[in-house]
């Protein structure tokens, strides 16, 4: 009994540790995503133009 509550602590803590891994992962990516879009529609501006400039 005593080493299935160890067992089941340690996969609880690793549940919880993998959890907040992905959470960070997802942040990130999102995060990286976001700035990948205001590069591209920057790039878009500048080679395209705003519509203004004959």
């Amino acid at each position: 009994m005593i080493g299935q509550n160890r067992q089941a602590a340690f996969q609880q803590m690793k549940a919880d540790h993998d959890f907040i891994e992905q959470e960070l992962a997802l942040k990130t990516n999102t995060e990286l995503t976001r700035a990948i879009h205001m590069m591209t529609m920057e790039l878009h501006r500048r080679l395209i133009g705003d519509g203004g400039e004959p």
